[in-house]
């Protein structure tokens, strides 16, 4: 029920972004749309690490070694001082299993939807919630996995100049392995990251 529960918010959160960017106001909600000409197209990398947390995979495993590389178009719809922005995520993992156990390599690639939060922070530094929802394409020795993932987290940053920022994440992972992999049915990570993020110059065009 946990898992479902979390797919589902998951799923409604981004159907959710997606009906308060459209023309009309869903369920209701009043607010007013800030409706902006173009829109910036963001790019970054990051890497750090991930825990297995799970009771399935947490004695099977090591700390993992994550990167990934990031394109996001913030900002996409604003309402009060917040705003919501939308992207892609895809890289590569790794994590060497425990007392000679196989090693666990996984390539994801997910869609991504974030709150800014920034408004709760001093000026220069940024904060948003941010949810991801996608596929994680996993090996374990000669066994291969294509796997449903849910990571919620929040992200930190600060630029250092103009378009430039430095970023933290602390993300936890939500993957469903299935009950006849060597996973036992799921996974839970805890991911945390550091990377940059540089705006781009080139403006969308909506």
């Amino acid at each position: 029920m946990k898992i479902k529960a979390m797919l589902t918010a998951g799923l409604m959160l981004i159907f959710a972004m997606f009906i308060a960017y459209q023309p009309v106001h869903a369920a209701g909600l009043t607010a007013a749309k800030e409706e902006v000409e173009g829109h910036a197209l963001v790019a970054g990398v990051n890497f750090g690490g991930m825990v297995p947390f799970g009771e399935n995979i947490k004695d099977n495993f090591e700390l993992g070694v994550p990167f990934s590389v990031a394109l996001k178009a913030p900002g996409l719809f604003a309402f009060g001082n917040f705003s919501i922005g939308a992207g892609i995520e895809a890289g590569f993992y790794t994590a060497s299993g425990k007392n000679g156990g196989d090693k666990l390599t996984g390539i994801p690639f997910m869609l991504s939807g974030a709150i800014d939060l920034s408004t709760f922070v001093p000026e220069g530094m940024m904060l948003a919630a941010e949810v991801n929802l996608g596929l994680h394409s996993q090996k374990v020795g000669d066994d291969s996995y294509t796997n449903v993932a849910l990571v919620p987290g929040v992200c930190f940053g600060y630029k250092i100049m103009e378009g430039l920022n430095v970023i933290a994440k602390l993300r936890g992972a939500e993957i469903l392995s299935g009950d006849d992999s060597v996973f036992g049915g799921t996974q839970e990570w805890i991911d945390f990251r550091v990377g940059v993020e540089y705006a781009l110059p080139v403006e969308l065009p909506f």
